[in-house]
């Protein structure tokens, strides 16, 4: 649920739906029979993580600039 509820707070916990999969598949590589058995677990986080985050998620196909809205404030490649 943390990782639903940083992206309402954290602009920069979008990057964590690209680095926990990468993060998964290194876990399966270096500890394949550990992480075959917490699967259960990281599929409940991530059910979790997908329902506390989906009423962004909609926002965000309704209104796609503002996605981007924080990270283009700060960039050193803003117009």
């Amino acid at each position: 649920m943390c990782l639903g509820l940083g992206l309402y707070f954290y602009a920069s916990a979008r990057v964590h739906f690209v680095l926990l999969p990468a993060w998964l598949g290194l876990l399966l590589v270096l500890h394949r029979q550990q992480a075959i058995r917490r699967l259960p677990d990281f599929g409940l986080a991530a059910w979790a993580a997908a329902f506390v985050a989906l009423p962004l998620a909609m926002y965000y196909a309704q209104h796609p600039r503002q996605f981007t809205a924080p990270m283009r404030v700060v960039s050193i490649l803003n117009d």
